[in-house]
């Protein structure tokens, strides 16, 4: 009987032993912690938020040159110029201002702020997809003595560029645009007449749908950020002053409306 319980003794330590060695071996140690450390390391890899700029949110890998354009938000749709005559304030929409060119009347226009004659300022105003034709007002149409008192504009240097809407940096008035300048640009010739002249615009529209799609590509960058919400996409069309046929007293350069159509 003695001898029994010691061979049982021996057969349950034997167990006990075997069982501990089980635990210890490295497939069987705790991998919590590394599992925990390898779960922040393929959080940060993944960021969707770690590739853009905290200021532009532009992609820190982008292709493209970006710049960003700020523009009036309002019924007149989205503008801006570079400068305005007689207002000094950029949150007040001034007695010459880019708003006039959008208000179909005649007897007011955007008149260029800047000494001399104002060649290379500009006005940007939006356009969408398809429009084939502008419509433009040159001179000061109010009457015909101001229209030969003032400049007009005799060419055009014309860009377009694609716009995404940075909507981290809307205000009330302001909405802002980080663009991308499609090469194509082009000139807009216009004759020394008081009267609405037509303009044929040389667009080739599948190509600028097509670069479109490659600009939003580049913003997108690697990662699709549902923060960053449905993406809000402008063409946006800048006439600058690039020659101008003088007035007979002021040294203005005026237009007095624009119109698109397609």
């Amino acid at each position: 009987m003695k001898n029994f319980f010691i061979i049982l003794l021996a057969l349950a330590f034997l167990f006990i032993s075997c069982d501990k060695d089980k635990k210890d071996t490295p497939d069987n140690q705790d991998t919590s912690q590394d599992q925990i450390q390898n779960n922040d390391d393929n959080q940060d890899e993944y960021d969707p938020h770690a590739q853009y700029d905290d200021d532009t949110n532009i992609p820190k890998n982008a292709q493209f040159d970006w710049i960003e354009i700020n523009a009036y938000c309002s019924e007149a749709g989205i503008n801006i110029s570079s400068s305005e005559l007689n207002n000094d304030d950029p949150y007040q929409f001034g007695p010459y201002g880019v708003h006039n060119l959008f208000d179909n009347d005649l007897t007011k226009c955007w008149a260029e702020g800047v000494a001399g004659s104002g060649i290379g300022e500009y006005f940007i105003f939006g356009i969408e997809e398809g429009i084939t034709k502008l419509r433009i007002a040159n001179g000061y149409h109010k009457s015909k003595q101001l229209y030969e008192n003032n400049n007009r504009v005799k060419r055009f240097k014309a860009t377009i560029y694609v716009g995404i809407e940075n909507y981290f940096k809307m205000t009330e008035l302001y909405c802002f645009y980080n663009c991308v300048k499609y090469e194509n640009e082009f000139t807009i010739n216009l004759a020394d007449e008081m009267k609405i002249h037509e303009i044929m615009l040389p667009i080739d529209w599948d190509d600028l749908i097509a670069f479109r799609e490659e600009v939003i590509e580049d913003y997108m960058g690697d990662y699709s950020d549902p923060d960053r919400g449905e993406l809000t996409v402008w063409f946006l069309l800048k006439l600058e002053i690039d020659d101008i046929y003088k007035g007979k007293k002021h040294d203005d350069t005026c237009v007095s409306d624009v119109w698109v159509e397609y």
